[in-house]
């Protein structure tokens, strides 16, 4: 199997060799898209700040990626996924709602 210079998996493989413009490239071609995938689950301004920390996680564990996939998007969303999560699991524990059900003795739900 012969690998496409141009493809994502190539571009890695060339980013892991010193080739910083490389890992650039495959920042620009997904960065649309993972910044949409974001802003559909937390929202635009939070994804802005989310997004950058994606490109970091990926950049640092790029030598992980499985260069037999050509495409790197979905090893991108996963990155993205996994950082959303840290991202709500870092948060504090919300308060949970008071029990209202006595309040309203003539309300049946």
């Amino acid at each position: 199997m012969t690998s496409d210079p141009d493809d994502d998996a190539e571009l890695i493989a060339r980013s892991l060799d010193g080739d910083g413009d490389a890992f650039v490239e495959v920042v620009r071609r997904h960065e649309e898209t993972v910044g949409a995938y974001l802003a559909r689950r937390v929202g635009r301004e939070l994804a802005e700040d989310l997004l950058g920390d994606v490109w970091v996680a990926a950049l640092t564990s790029r030598a992980s990626y499985d260069r037999s996939f050509p495409d790197a998007r979905p090893w991108l969303i996963g990155v993205a996924r996994n950082m959303i999560r840290r991202h709500w699991r870092s948060r504090p524990a919300e308060k949970p709602v008071a029990d209202l059900t006595g309040t309203a003795s003539e309300w049946d739900p």
